[in-house]
């Protein structure tokens, strides 16, 4: 009979902390409002990607287009320009079939979610990757060690402002070192992902820029 009433209240234990934490993940996920399709354009002055032992690639503008909904982003793609590198003698980088350090992604996708106010202020953070494969965009240059070299996997940014008036402007902010994003894990819909971009020969990189986000009407991130 103590073992029978042990196991009945060890049951409902494990129950509660398991709908405990189902409720917290529900609670934390953060949403765009309205909750309907909505176009958006990014723009930023300057962004470099890093590896632990190469010299940075350095675009000194982009400009990227997508859309979003409730939590998801969608049809988003990018274009970098004024790309360059320092590697060896130093050389301008391109995407296959551009010139002039242009760089273009592959359509791109992704989704909200909650990440730990250590990694980023707002506590609200996103995943993106490629609609399609594995590869965000292919490099080209003369004097990386690879070329052409995929750039793959994931990334995650944080999202602000937050949960405050609803506004047509907003920040999407990549912040990183030379050898780790300062997002390690993002709580997309309850599951733990752990971002991971690879570049030249898969080298652990990392992106750091900051974008303006205009918003085609007023959206509040909450």
């Amino acid at each position: 009979m103590k073992i029978a009433r042990l196991a009945g209240l060890i049951l409902i234990a494990a129950l509660t902390i398991y709908l405990t934490a189902a409720a917290i993940a529900s609670a934390a996920a953060p949403e765009f409002i309205p909750g309907r399709l909505i176009l958006y354009r990014t723009l930023s002055a300057l962004l470099l990607w890093r590896t632990p032992s190469t010299r940075p690639i350095i675009c000194r503008h982009s400009a990227g287009h997508g859309h979003i909904t409730i939590r998801r982003f969608g049809l988003l793609v990018v274009d970098f320009s004024g790309c360059s590198s320092e590697e060896g003698s130093g050389c301008t980088v391109n995407s296959p079939g551009q010139s002039g350090g242009t760089i273009v992604t592959n359509e791109l996708d992704g989704e909200l979610g909650s990440v730990k106010k250590t990694e980023a202020a707002s506590g609200v953070g996103f995943i993106l990757l490629p609609t399609s494969g594995t590869t965000f965009a292919t490099l080209e240059g003369t004097c990386l060690l690879v070329s052409p070299a995929p750039l793959v996997g994931t990334v995650a940014g944080e999202v602000t402002p937050v949960n405050g008036p609803a506004s047509e402007d907003g920040k999407f902010i990549f912040n990183a070192s030379s050898s780790a994003q300062s997002i390690k894990e993002i709580n997309i819909s309850g599951t733990l992902e752990k971002p991971r971009l690879r570049s030249l020969g898969l080298l652990e990189t990392t992106e750091s820029t900051s974008e303006l986000a205009t918003y085609e009407v007023s959206v509040e991130v909450t």
